[in-house]
């Protein structure tokens, strides 16, 4: 019985070939395309659900406007996560970091090395997050002031094979660290992943001061909501000396003058693809982010390319000169903005890859009713001739048709796409406005190719023998 399926199979795979080619070729495309799809979503979707009691993990930040500047960014101030350990029953641990929004310079004997993901972390960060540790306890490695942990990576690059637990790193020749832990590789992604985390445990009592992102772990059974507005009740009460102080005036009397002051929450799980904050720990297609800390210094200089070499050359012995005690670096300029929009151009090649093989399948699609039209129209075709009609006649006969649907077709999708590019560009401080020039290149192109893929098949059903054509059942 299976002997005869396969024969019958084969049979009208050889005697209706071409239509075999179109729908075995389109069905494996649209699997790719959908198995991509697929781990593309998943690949998206993991990021930080694989923190132990990730569900039970969430990040606070600030939204509001303080005197007119609009405040909305993962920033808390640094008494938030002591405050939430000690003060809230609710509460399982809560911890608190500030990145280093630039590359720091560590030294180990005399070797130097610049360092970019850099943060200042408390004792609780590894009770908060289970980043697996080779060497250390969780509970200790930020203890002390001069405690700092450290990848396998950064470990490997200034220790070698030596047990790097117990030896001094110096930071930027400002102030020796000792290693107290290292780190193991990262077993899923998350939103922010650094190299080193030097303790910092000092508490400022500026609640005004937001400059600490800070994550809790809310105990089973307790809601998030209810901590959020315990949270923001007790930095209220802690408004009214800085208020006093700066302008005179009570917390309520602020709200009055239209300013806003406010701490939300968002699960962990949900920030890599659903918060698009202010100055994010890693950029979101946010040029901000080139301009958040004060503390990065830069020159830029334009060099001719014939010149490249000798100026490097001659800027390097005055660096050498001016500051002997940091490594002469540079960067190019376009390749630091690229690094900016790294997300744009990943999406950007995505979009490329499935719009090719969206043509593909549309060409496939738009052949294959061609070949069915044609093969539908063959006796009427065939009379056409002989009763004199030219070729040229059903070829605009066969194909009018087509062209029709696909200028239909072009003039829906031009509101769709000019909506949906509008809202992609508003997400950019500064952005381009979309030429008119566009939308008609691209639907010339779309109605050439649409037109090149059913003339294939029309052009070769007008010339066909009208005897033949005749003779068609």
């Amino acid at each position: 019985m299976l002997q005869n399926y396969i024969t019958v199979a084969s049979r009208n795979l050889k005697r209706h070939w071409a239509y075999s080619v179109i729908n075995i070729a389109g069905l494996a495309l649209g699997m790719a395309c959908g198995l991509f799809i697929i781990l593309y979503i998943y690949d998206r979707s993991s990021y930080d659900k694989w923190w132990d009691d990730s569900d039970r993990i969430y990040r606070t930040y600030i939204d509001g406007d303080f005197l007119g500047q609009e405040i909305n960014s993962p920033s808390s101030p640094s008494e938030l996560a002591a405050t939430m350990r000690l003060d809230f029953e609710e509460i399982e641990s809560a911890t608190r970091f500030h990145p280093i929004r630039q590359e720091i310079m560590f030294q180990y004997n005399d070797l130097r090395v610049y360092v970019a993901d850099v943060a200042y972390a408390d004792s609780a960060f590894f009770n908060v997050f289970s980043i697996p540790l080779i060497s250390g306890e969780k509970n200790t490695v930020l203890k002390y002031s001069n405690s700092i942990v450290i990848s396998q990576r950064i470990a490997q690059i200034f220790f070698g094979n030596e047990d790097p637990l117990g030896k001094t790193l110096n930071y930027d020749n400002r102030r020796d660290y000792v290693v107290t832990g290292v780190m193991g590789p990262m077993p899923g992604k998350s939103h922010f992943c650094y190299d080193i985390y030097m303790a910092d445990n000092h508490v400022n009592n500026k609640w005004i001061e937001n400059g600490f992102c800070t994550y809790w772990k809310v105990k089973p059974g307790y809601n998030p909501e209810d901590i959020s507005t315990k949270v923001n009740n007790i930095a209220f009460a802690a408004l009214e000396k800085p208020l006093s102080d700066m302008l005179a005036i009570t917390p309520n009397e602020f709200l009055d003058q239209g300013n806003t002051y406010n701490y939300g929450y968002q699960s962990i799980e949900k920030v890599y693809l659903n918060s698009n904050l202010q100055y994010e720990l890693r950029p979101n297609s946010n040029i901000q982010y080139l301009y958040y800390d004060p503390m990065t210094w830069f020159a830029v200089i334009r060099v001719e390319p014939s010149e490249f070499e000798t100026t490097i050359q001659q800027l390097e012995n005055t660096w050498s000169q001016v500051e002997p005690s940091h490594p002469f670096r540079f960067t190019h300029l376009d390749k630091d903005f690229a690094k900016v929009y790294i997300e744009e151009q990943r999406l950007s090649k995505l979009f490329m890859y499935f719009t090719i093989l969206s043509i593909c399948i549309a060409c496939m699609g738009l052949f294959g009713l061609a070949l069915y039209n044609s093969e539908m129209r063959t006796k009427e075709i065939g009379i056409r001739n002989v009763l004199g009609a030219s070729s040229w006649q059903i070829w605009l006969l066969l194909t009018k048709e087509f062209g029709y649907l696909t200028l239909l077709s072009i003039i829906i999708s031009w509101p769709l796409t000019y909506y949906a590019m509008n809202k992609w560009l508003d997400t950019f401080v500064y952005r381009v406005e979309i030429p008119w020039w566009i939308f008609l290149t691209a639907s010339t192109i779309a109605l050439f190719i649409a037109l090149i893929t059913v003339s294939a098949q029309t052009l070769r059903a007008s010339i066909s023998n009208p005897v033949h054509s005749l003779r068609y059942v």
